[in-house]
């Protein structure tokens, strides 16, 4: 008996674009769906193509007004092929000659713009879209809404749905307010109550969390999607927020220029960036000249040799909450609840661990920590390293792992963080942020954990 891929764990792929061209100026020209952010009219976007599998989150990300809006457009089916073909569930939606509208679609979206009707309340914004399921087929002639329910759906039940999302977005009490009644943030928070309250399969998120302030953004992305990992929902959100891609996304796609789309898993892409660029775009790094690098250990020699020639024309990438001041052997010694954070530490083997040796030259105290300016100094230099004690050891770990494909980038571990700066001296320094005692002269041994990246100019 054959079996599915899915029962054998394969992840089934529902959205794919394959080798899409366009251009993103004549649907606008025809006002079929205006929005404020949108100031250039005939970009050309060509052969394209990405993925997406089935309850996976993929995070789009790139510059202000490269083009993340109208790939988003173009799937949800406000934007024209020229050429190639969106499909989904193994249905063609769209190519050069063939497309669906958008109410057959039965995409969610949330526009930048909140576009909440100014006539109806909150309750009714959110119910909008239900409403029109229990009407005719001549009467669904907002075209924008995303239909994904092909059955009547009663008021009370209409009701109900909407204000379960409603109290999980915190915004229940508003439920009887109107839109000119609402802050920018908690209009936000409807136009999102709209669309989940639809139950789609596929939702489209255009940076629909730029309006909330951290706190809130934090704890409305997480309940947002907690919700739609339990339902399995396939989800393409469009974002600046590099930091909120990492914690939350499973999947990235990069449009890193107009003809280029690059895609992949958040660790792949973290941890092994295709280009210099896309590496930057992740995340800070310390970025060092390899002649720089290898003064200090011959253990990075003996890495680097086997992942490229060395040469003035490449330099090494490190992640900064990948440093360590414990030994791998240490690492193994951790308590359990440090486990998801050390898997960097654990994946990596003894023989490859790469190390450093800085000397303290001065500390100064903050509100929280104390941060040390070290120098580093070449392991021929010096005849031993101080071991501090091992339960300062533990305390003094600085890297913070993704885990599963996460990064929580302001959790207290990764505020603490080891980090080089490069002020164009004879001898490179690094500043240490720790909340335990160290002191002036001590030699330490600083271990990094991840893999580096080896990058071209």
């Amino acid at each position: 008996m054959l079996m599915s891929a899915e029962s054998l764990g394969i992840p089934k792929t529902m959205l794919v674009l394959k080798n899409i061209s366009f251009s993103r100026g004549a649907i606008h020209k025809r006002g079929l769906f205006k929005l404020g952010s949108y100031r250039k009219s005939n970009d050309q976007f060509s052969e394209l193509s990405a993925r997406a599998e089935q309850g996976t989150i993929v995070a789009l990300l790139g510059d202000s007004g490269i083009g993340k809006t109208s790939i988003l457009r173009l799937i949800l089916g406000l934007e024209r092929l020229s050429a190639g073909e969106v499909s989904w569930k193994g249905e063609i939606l769209q190519s050069a000659n063939y497309t669906k509208s958008v109410a057959q679609r039965g995409f969610a979206y949330v526009a930048q713009d909140t576009l909440l009707f100014p006539h109806l309340s909150v309750i009714d914004n959110v119910c909008f879209g239900l409403n029109l399921l229990s009407q005719s087929p001549s009467a669904l002639v907002d075209k924008s809404m995303a239909i994904s329910e092909k059955k009547k759906i009663s008021t009370f039940e209409q009701k109900r749905r909407s204000q379960e999302v409603l109290v999980e977005l915190q915004i229940d009490a508003l439920q009887d307010k109107w839109p000119n009644q609402l802050s920018g943030g908690q209009q936000k928070r409807v136009a999102l109550a709209r669309a989940l309250v639809m139950n789609a399969d596929l939702v489209l998120l255009d940076e629909p969390f730029n309006s909330l302030d951290q706190d809130l953004k934090h704890a409305v992305q997480t309940t947002l999607f907690q919700r739609f990992k339990k339902s399995r929902t396939t989800v393409i959100w469009s974002t600046h927020d590099v930091e909120g891609a990492l914690r939350f996304a499973d999947y990235l796609w990069i449009l890193d220029e107009q003809s280029k789309l690059v895609e992949g898993t958040v660790g792949q892409l973290y941890r092994s960036p295709p280009s210099l660029p896309i590496a930057e775009r992740l995340g800070e790094f310390d970025k060092l000249n390899i002649k720089d690098i290898i003064t200090y250990d011959q253990s990075w020699v003996r890495f680097l040799q086997d992942k490229c020639k060395l040469n003035g024309n490449l330099v090494i990438g490190l992640r900064h909450h990948e440093w360590s001041l414990q030994p791998p052997c240490d690492l193994l010694a951790c308590s359990v609840e440090d486990t998801e954070s050390l898997q960097i530490g654990l994946n990596t083997e003894s023989s490859k661990i790469l190390k450093l040796n800085g000397r303290v030259l001065g500390i100064r105290d903050s509100v929280k920590w104390q941060e040390v300016t070290l120098e580093l100094i070449s392991s021929t230099e010096i005849d031993h390293v101080s071991d501090p004690k091992g339960d300062l050891m533990k305390k003094s770990s600085i890297h913070n792992g993704l885990g599963e494909m996460r990064l929580d980038l302001n959790s207290d571990k990764s505020r603490s963080l080891l980090r080089l700066d490069l002020p164009k001296r004879p001898r490179i320094r690094m500043t240490l942020a720790t909340s335990f005692t160290i002191s002036i002269g001590q030699t330490l041994q600083i271990y990094y954990l991840g893999e580096p990246m080896v990058l071209a100019y």
